[in-house]
């Protein structure tokens, strides 16, 4: 990310009529962004706008994780909350937007009202998941299954090869060479990670954080969204392992710097105002989200799967 666009959180303000102004860009105009960008990786997203109106984008696979908290937001104008769930649900229509169906895989984690708009997608490309116990056995799988496969397959192919194959990225640039099917990156997005906790705690934790320390080579990226930051639910174990935060506005000072290290976001105005710190440095990003609505999420999820059925 281009240094010019960190600046001091405090040195960042625009007025409530420019907020509803920024807040109101269409989620369609920010996918457009998405589109132009040359070279993009599929796993790559748009944050916001900042103050000088730039977009300004990240990668997932760069990342690895990624903690969003802040309180539930909502698609309506009027709506002063934080617009956390807005945030995350467009991260989900960018991430529609840059795979076709058969690329990658993406596994959603929440109550039934939470992913209702992806009920319909094609499995297993996407899969939605609003049992807790369901979701805690899709957590282990991963941990257990999947990322151990991953790692012996990268293993089981030094014999063919000089040097060992140390990520997804040398792994599929190398299939890619040879004609062969590339490995797919595998995207979990938990809405409510408060609701697992309850569940098993321990179970939960120890799955999240190895697979934040274990995933990101071998591509399974995690999204884990909050609104409670207290330490019973995201703990200093989580928070070491995944060093990528999103705060949209919090409750007090103290939550801002449990979150972010930093006081700031315990004055943020709501409606999509958030501060971002990427885990390299110090410094903290503060942007404003674009705003999708009911209508856009819907058309983006029959398009998505209007492509699936004609391949």
């Amino acid at each position: 990310m281009n240094p010019e666009y960190f600046w001091t959180v405090y040195d960042f303000d625009i007025s409530k009529e420019e907020r509803i102004r920024f807040h109101g860009t269409k989620i369609g105009f920010l996918l457009n962004k998405v589109f132009v960008l040359k070279n993009k990786p599929k796993t790559s997203f748009i944050l916001g706008k900042n103050s000088e109106g730039t977009y300004l984008t990240t990668d997932l696979s760069e990342l690895g994780s990624v903690i969003i908290a802040g309180e539930d937001g909502s698609s309506v104008i009027g709506d002063d909350e934080s617009g956390r769930y807005n945030f995350t649900e467009s991260l989900v229509a960018e991430y529609l937007a840059n795979t076709m169906p058969d690329e990658d895989r993406m596994i959603l984690i929440g109550s039934r009202i939470d992913w209702f708009h992806c009920r319909d997608l094609p499995v297993p490309y996407v899969t939605v998941i609003d049992d807790v116990n369901e979701a805690i056995k899709s957590l282990n799988k991963l941990l257990y299954s999947d990322l151990v496969d991953r790692y012996m397959l990268f293993e089981s192919m030094e014999d063919d090869l000089q040097d060992p194959v140390r990520s997804i990225m040398e792994f599929n640039r190398l299939m890619k060479n040879r004609g062969e099917e590339e490995m797919p990156y595998i995207t979990v997005v938990i809405n409510n990670l408060e609701e697992l906790m309850m569940r098993d705690p321990e179970d939960v934790e120890e799955a999240l954080c190895r697979l934040a320390n274990l995933g990101k080579t071998v591509g399974i990226c995690l999204v884990v969204c909050t609104r409670d930051v207290t330490e019973r639910v995201l703990t200093d174990w989580m928070k070491k392992s995944i060093t990528a935060k999103i705060a949209f506005r919090l409750k007090s000072e103290d939550e801002s710097v449990a979150v972010l290290g930093t006081p700031g976001a315990e004055a943020l105005n709501g409606r999509g105002d958030m501060m971002f710190c990427s885990g390299e440095g110090d410094s903290v990003i503060r942007l404003q989200a674009a705003l999708l609505g009911t209508d856009s999420m819907d058309n983006i999820i029959w398009h998505y799967a209007e492509m699936k059925k004609g391949m």
